[in-house]
C-alpha cells in the first residue's frame, strides 16, 4: 500500500474515533476527578482517563507526521489500548457507537504498530 492510502486510512480509522472517545473521556473526568483524593478507585479511573487522553493525542498527532513513527508513538498507542480495554471492561460495550469506535481505534493502532516492526 502506498503511504498517501495508509494515511488517508489511518485518518479514517483514528481521527473519528478520537474525537468521540474525547467527549467520553473528558465527561468521565469531570464526574470522577472530584474524587480523585477521596477514594482509590476514582484515582485509578482518573489516571486510565489521563493515560487515554495522551494516547489520542499522540494517535491524532502521529496520523498527521505518519511516516515518522517514533517508540514513545508506539508505547503510548499501547497503553491506550489497555486504557481503552479498561473502558470497555467498566460497561462501555453495551452501546453500539462505543463499540464501533473503540473497534476503530484498536485497528488504527494495530496499523500504527505493525507498520512500525515492519520498518525497524
Amino acid at each position: 500500500m502506498s503511504t498517501k492510502f495508509k494515511k488517508a486510512l489511518l485518518a479514517l480509522l483514528i481521527l473519528p474515533a478520537s474525537i468521540h472517545w474525547l467527549g467520553i473521556t473528558a465527561l468521565g473526568f469531570m464526574v470522577f476527578a472530584h474524587g480523585t483524593f477521596y477514594d482509590i478507585s476514582s484515582f485509578f479511573v482518573t489516571v486510565v482517563m489521563l493515560i487515554g487522553l495522551l494516547a489520542l493525542g499522540v494517535a491524532c498527532f502521529s496520523v498527521i507526521r505518519y511516516p515518522k513513527i517514533s517508540k514513545f508513538t508506539i508505547y503510548s498507542i499501547g497503553l491506550g489500548c489497555a486504557s481503552l480495554t479498561i473502558a470497555l471492561y467498566m460497561g462501555l460495550y453495551t452501546e453500539r457507537q462505543f463499540l464501533v469506535s473503540a473497534c476503530s481505534l484498536y485497528l488504527g493502532s494495530a496499523l500504527f504498530m505493525v507498520d512500525y516492526a515492519r520498518s525497524t
